[in-house]
This record gives structure tokens, C-alpha cells and sequence, in this order.
């Protein structure tokens, strides 16, 4: 999966800054505090830890903070893919510009469409269900995105050429935050700051 979406995404997009398992630590935001069990096991598999003064070896940093992708070595479907704002903005354009240069013209309508009448759920994104989505009220109906539980969330309106990406860590120090009211505020001023009637 790390080399397919290394070859057929990233790359093409210019996209150096994306991938699984970073090797640069230090420029990962630390989430929450690194459990014994998985101290242990990050050990046996000899896996680096970035051990600075503002990481004593205390905060999961640099690794998937989803356990099942974390087990699975960092590469997973569900988890564990890290990027900068600079990235995710170059992909974001490229989809409103309907993926031009890397996917075949057929493929977003397809990504974008909900697999089911009663769910909001795409192939691999979320799509308007009313005021209430992470996207905010002015997102349009066409708009669809994404969140992820360490607090990140993108929504893209195909309509207005709009995108909103959210990197925030609501899972440092601890499991405790809840955002969903922020995010909808976030892509609300988005939308109103750089929206079509901007």
C-alpha cells in the first residue's frame, strides 16, 4: 500500500512531505503518552523513538496512533499516512481540478458517490449529510471529505473550488478532547473567507 500510493500519488503530485512511517520524528506531533505494552513491543521490533527533551521516550511521536494499523507495521488502509498543510494543499487542488494528471476522469465521481440511500459514506470519504457534518452549513451538497481521530479533517467543495484542511491534536496529552463543534466552525470560516463569495 506504501509503495502503490508512493507511486501512483505522491509522487506524481509532487507530494514529498506524504507517506507511512516518517523517518523524520521530531517533525511528527507527539499524541498520547506511549502505553508500556506497545514500549515493549516498539523494543522487540527495534523500532526508533525520537528521545529529546521534549519527548523523554513518554509520547507516542512519529508512529500511527491507531493500534490496529500500528500492529499491522504503520501501513494501513484505515491509518497511519503523515503529511504538512504544503501536501495535503497540493492534493486537495488537484481534486477540485477533478484529479487531473493523476486519476483518470471517471474515477472521483466514483470516489465521491455514497454507497448507500440511508449513509453519507463514499469510497474513502464522507459526503454532506446537513448542517450537522464536519463541513459546516456553507460547504455545498456536492462537498466530501474526510476526518481522522488524532482530530485532522479536510472537506472539499467540487462546486464553489473550496477546500478547508484542519491538522489539529486532540488526543495530546490525552484521549480526552472533542472537536466536533470545532470542525464545523473551521470549515464554516473557510468557506467564508475563501469561498466563492469571499
Amino acid at each position: 500500500l506504501d509503495r502503490l500510493a508512493d507511486r501512483l500519488v505522491f509522487e506524481p503530485l509532487k507530494m514529498s512531505e506524504t507517506g507511512y512511517r516518517p523517518t523524520d520524528l521530531d517533525r511528527c506531533a507527539p499524541t498520547e503518552v506511549l502505553a508500556d505494552w506497545r514500549r515493549e513491543l516498539s523494543d522487540e521490533r527495534k523500532e526508533a523513538r525520537p528521545n529529546s527533551p521534549a519527548n523523554p521516550d513518554r509520547w507516542i511521536q512519529g508512529s500511527v496512533h491507531d493500534p490496529a494499523a500500528w500492529m499491522m507495521g504503520g501501513v494501513s488502509g484505515n491509518a497511519g499516512l503523515f503529511s504538512t498543510i504544503g501536501d495535503l494543499a497540493i492534493w486537495t487542488q488537484s481534486l477540485i481540478q477533478d484529479g487531473s494528471g493523476w486519476l483518470k476522469p471517471e474515477t472521483l465521481p466514483r470516489w465521491r458517490a455514497r454507497a448507500a440511500e440511508d449513509s453519507s459514506r463514499a469510497l474513502g470519504f464522507d459526503t454532506k449529510d446537513g448542517d450537522t457534518s464536519s463541513a459546516g452549513p456553507l460547504f455545498g451538497a456536492n462537498s466530501y471529505g474526510h476526518t481522522g481521530y488524532t482530530g485532522t479533517s479536510i472537506w472539499i467543495d467540487p462546486d464553489a473550488k473550496t477546500a478547508g484542511i484542519l491538522l489539529t491534536n486532540r488526543v495530546h496529552p490525552d484521549d480526552k478532547a472533542t472537536l466536533a463543534q470545532a470542525r464545523r466552525d473551521f470549515h464554516e470560516r473557510v468557506y467564508q473567507t475563501c469561498g466563492p463569495e469571499a
